[in-house]
């Protein structure tokens, strides 16, 4: 086991398990745990929590850390049902290019899940921003994605930002509005009609706070 592995190992937990899997037609191996999911008045280490702290550290091993699909495992003894216990997929994937983790996400780990070929469409849009502004992906479920910047975007990549959200997934730019709202942050609106500009937002959000934000499909 190389040295990083056992890193891996260290911030996943006890319950880290390798698993092979294929992307871009490249045979891989990669780490995932299942972290028990935020339950209200119940205090534990989150997926996000463990992304938050050591996703730097990770990018700087050539790995992906981030947060997968929430799932329902099955309890000891019993047959895998809804009212399961839900967990948080937590994946480590060494020496992937940053952006084949939307096919990893959107195949599964065993390219089990149905394929919705939409994701293609979004890859290419975020490619040459990738060029531009690198970013890491923290969170993404297959049909959702969110990452951080490596360095704050200036205003016109924080504007090209706003523009692929809105094309590739619109139904996403409500959200830009209503975070800089929780975080007490101006809110942009039209002129004249004092609705919310959620482009506008979207850029500003990116500007300021250094994250994107999308769901499609």
């Amino acid at each position: 086991m190389t040295n990083v592995d056992q890193r891996i190992k260290a911030v996943l937990g006890k319950g880290a398990e390798a698993f092979a899997y294929s992307a871009a037609e490249v045979k891989r191996t990669g780490w995932r745990a299942f972290v028990p999911a935020p339950q209200e008045g119940v205090e534990g280490t989150t997926a996000a929590a463990i992304v938050e702290k050591h996703w730097r550290e990770f990018r700087e091993l050539n790995v992906r850390l981030f947060a997968g699909g929430r799932v329902t495992k099955a309890r000891d003894g019993e047959a895998a049902d809804a009212s399961g216990p839900e967990f948080d997929e937590l994946y480590a994937l060494p020496q992937l290019p940053t952006l084949d983790v939307l096919e990893v996400t959107q195949t599964g780990p065993d390219d089990s899940r149905p394929h919705d070929p939409s994701w293609r469409r979004v890859r290419a849009r975020l490619s040459p921003l990738m060029a531009a502004c690198p970013f890491e992906i923290l969170a993404a479920d297959g049909s959702f994605l969110e990452a951080a910047f490596l360095r704050p975007p200036v205003p016109d990549e924080a504007a090209k930002v706003a523009r692929i959200v809105a094309e590739v997934a619109p139904d996403a730019l409500p959200l830009y509005s209503d975070a800089l709202a929780d975080r007490g942050l101006d809110v942009p609106t039209v002129e004249g009609l004092g609705t919310a500009d959620d482009e506008a937002a979207a850029a500003a959000y990116v500007r300021v706070v250094g994250r994107i934000m999308l769901f499609w499909g």
